[in-house]
């Protein structure tokens, strides 16, 4: 955003002359920023949007030798946890919901 706030003020203040051969290389650079910046985004949310689950079977029966190699070290680390128990905070959420419909009706 400043390279093309700075190409803006450049060429308004009058410093740099409006012509084909100067205007070039600030439409160029700003294209190519902006080109990389919006291609690289998307990267990051496609990444980010991953489900990273795997399943204790999946992690012990790997379907090659370099996922066995990582789910070793995974596992040698980590310790697999099982939670049976009920969710508090469905409960929680369940009863501010109602607090919030109570103040909201007066």
């Amino acid at each position: 955003m400043l390279i093309l706030i700075a190409t803006i003020v450049i060429f308004t203040s009058g410093r740099v002359t409006l012509t084909t051969r100067n205007l070039f290389p600030f439409v160029s650079l700003n294209t190519m920023f902006f080109g990389n910046w919006g291609t690289g985004r998307d990267k990051h949310k496609n990444y980010s949007n991953r489900k990273w689950t795997k399943s204790l079977k999946e992690l012990q029966n790997p379907a090659d030798l370099e996922h066995g190699r990582i789910y070793d070290r995974i596992t040698e680390r980590c310790v697999p946890v099982v939670f049976s128990g009920k969710n508090y905070r469905i409960d929680k959420g369940r009863e501010n919901m109602e607090n919030a419909s109570g103040i909201l009706r007066g």
